[in-house]
């Protein structure tokens, strides 16, 4: 689940050239009903370090968890993506994808596993598909050591007013184990509230019913979150059975950067990709409540030229221009003329301002 929401948003982040980072403290409880060892009622507390760029975003958290029967619990865990090639909207785009897991419980055992591999991903309007492979290893409960190997496929679309819809197919072999995992995904994003419910089953290996879960964070002030989990988690290769949860804690972000965990800076207002020769995609974020947006400039002899929304608040256009300086303002709606926020600009001789679009080719 974290390594997903990682992968996509890497490939939200394509187009951000800015820094973020996050240091954040979770403190609450959980219920849970997975192995003989862990369950029952608990507390938590746990550690997440995070920071993205353009290229390149990683998180780890490490948590210790008291059962009220007296038994600790440690985990910890690392993910990042990298991306290897240019950034490309719409396009394909190759990233390096790998992580880490660890479980210790008290006068237990030590289990956990690790997996690196590339993943194509493919961007098309509001659609992103990832095709993925990797190896890996696995340290069970019984401390025994495997190799593994996964390959999946997920597609994603988002939809205005923050919806997502995904659905994903994953394939695992390790020693004399495999099986295939679907899903499917329905999210929900806006400045306060994140929430997923996501639904799976198995074939092969390891199966066992289908299982289901549901996450929900609440942002109280910029800098304190509100975070429910519950639902059911399936077999894994560790060697836990299938088993069920609910948490509920605040997680209060210490760096004055961070929103809300995996939470990307936002994409520049406006930025220019140079396509074949004289032409350029001009891609706009405007996060107002436009229903159509154009773009007007001297090239166009002011005419509106209309612009298409391929994500949520993500707006494009391809046009023909060569290296130079242009002057163009946005129509929102066909009638209100603006420009985004924090773009160079200069006074229009008529009480007004209109942007200044760079092209250069080298």
């Amino acid at each position: 689940m974290t390594r997903t929401a990682l992968l996509c948003v890497s490939l939200v982040a394509l187009q951000q050239s800015s820094a973020a980072q996050e240091v954040s403290v979770l403190l609450g409880g959980v219920h849970t009903e997975y192995a003989d060892s862990i369950s029952g009622d608990a507390g938590t507390i746990s550690l997440r370090l995070g920071g993205s760029s353009a290229r390149a975003i990683g998180v780890a958290d490490a948590s210790i968890t008291k059962f009220v029967d007296g038994v600790f619990v440690t985990q910890g865990s690392a993910y990042g993506t990298l991306l290897l090639t240019r950034p490309n909207w719409n396009g394909p785009n190759l990233l390096l994808a790998g992580g880490l897991d660890g479980n210790y419980i008290e006068q237990g055992s030590v289990s956990g596993g690790g997996s690196v591999g590339p993943v194509l991903g493919v961007a098309h309007k509001s659609l992103l598909t990832t095709l993925g492979a990797s190896v890996g290893f696995v340290r069970t409960v019984a401390e025994s050591s495997f190799v593994t190997g996964t390959a999946n496929l997920k597609a994603r679309i988002g939809f205005p007013a923050g919806f997502s819809l995904a659905a994903g197919a994953v394939v695992v072999t390790g020693d004399t184990i495999g099986y295939v995992d679907g899903t499917i995904e329905l999210g929900y994003d806006n400045r306060r509230l994140r929430s997923m419910i996501l639904g799976g089953a198995r074939t092969g290996d390891l199966a066992n019913d289908p299982w289901l879960q549901v996450r929900v964070n609440f942002m109280l002030v910029p800098t304190a979150l509100l975070e429910f989990a519950f639902g059911s988690y399936p077999k894994d290769l560790v060697g836990f059975e299938q088993g069920t949860y609910a948490s509920a804690g605040v997680r209060v972000n210490l760096s004055a950067s961070a929103r809300a965990p995996y939470r990307a800076p936002p994409p520049p207002p406006l930025s220019i990709q140079y396509e074949e020769v004289n032409r350029v995609r001009i891609v706009v974020h405007y996060p107002g409540s436009a229903s159509q947006l154009d773009i007007a400039g001297d090239w166009t002899d002011w005419d509106p030229l209309p612009m298409q929304l391929i994500a949520p608040d993500l707006w494009e256009v391809i046009t023909g221009l060569e290296s130079g300086i242009y002057r163009y303002s946005l129509i929102v709606n066909g009638s209100e003329w603006v420009l985004p926020e924090g773009v160079p600009s200069e006074p229009d001789g008529l009480g007004g301002t209109v942007g200044l679009l760079v092209v250069r080719r080298y």
